[in-house]
């Protein structure tokens, strides 16, 4: 089985209830591919991360959202690992959640992992995906997180390197050498009303969003996954880590959705 994890910031939350589904269920994936929150999620599973152990390592960065006693304190502590990078081509720089992530992983190259997985970034200028599978992880990893505006782009090999998002939201189509290939999608969706007018990073991410989900409607028209599962995330901006708990909680629906899904799937 191949499993594409797709990107959508905080709402990537939402695949650490299905990675536990997979534990739950004794499912192992052969091959995984991620973008942007997707890779950071399939590299920590492929590194032998159990889905429990994810969620317990965000709780210890993001917190869970549900204590309002804890404002000041866990609630926010993802932001102790991204720093101010005004003028250096984003809003923000990654370097403290890349440690973070380097120590969660306890791996530095794609050949340490337990399962072969594929990262997907995009080239700025030449407007097209870049596919990591081998070499360092975490350079591959700040590439596909690299989000436009508001975390640095990545020179890397002479290319510059943003959110794999752009190019390829849930990259399924990078699992064709699988049998059976499971797509998870968390672009989410946000409520609105008529004459609402979003601020400016708002009508960024926005747009954003709308672009991902263009792609992911033709992929899906084109060449769809055997099992695509999108949950019902809605009203979850791109940075709100600290609602995991509610993230979570929105995930759940779709549960039932994976699992008879993989019980018709692999018998």
């Amino acid at each position: 089985m191949g499993l594409a994890l797709g990107g959508g910031g905080a709402r990537g939350l939402a695949h650490i209830p299905f990675l536990e589904l997979l534990d739950d269920m004794e499912v192992r994936p052969h091959r995984i591919a991620g973008t942007s929150i997707g890779a950071v999620f399939g590299t920590l599973y492929a590194a032998g991360r159990n889905g429990r152990e994810i969620r317990q390592l965000m709780t210890g960065l993001v917190g869970d959202g549900r204590e309002e006693s804890r404002f000041d304190g866990d609630r926010f502590r993802w932001l102790e690992y991204i720093d101010l990078a005004l003028g250096d081509g984003g809003l923000l720089d990654t370097a403290d959640f890349l440690e973070f992530l380097h120590d969660a992983l306890g791996r530095d190259a794609f050949r340490e992992l337990e399962i072969p997985t594929r990262v997907v970034a995009t080239d700025l200028w030449r407007r097209e995906a870049v596919v990591f599978e081998s070499g360092p992880l975490l350079p591959a990893i700040k590439a596909s997180i690299a989000l436009p505006g508001i975390f640095q782009p990545v020179l890397l090999d002479g290319r510059v390197l943003v959110d794999g998002g752009l190019v390829n939201p849930v990259p399924w189509n990078l699992l064709t050498d699988c049998d059976v290939v499971v797509a998870l999608d968390v672009i989410g969706d946000r409520s609105r009303e008529d004459g609402e007018v979003p601020g400016v990073l708002e009508s960024v991410f926005l747009s954003f969003q709308a672009a991902q989900d263009a792609l992911v409607e033709e992929r899906l028209r084109l060449a769809p996954p055997d099992l695509y599962i999108k949950p019902p995330i809605r009203d979850i901006r791109v940075l709100d880590f600290h609602r995991a708990g509610e993230i979570y909680d929105q995930a759940k629906p779709a549960l039932e959705e994976l699992r008879w899904g993989l019980k018709r799937l692999l018998g």
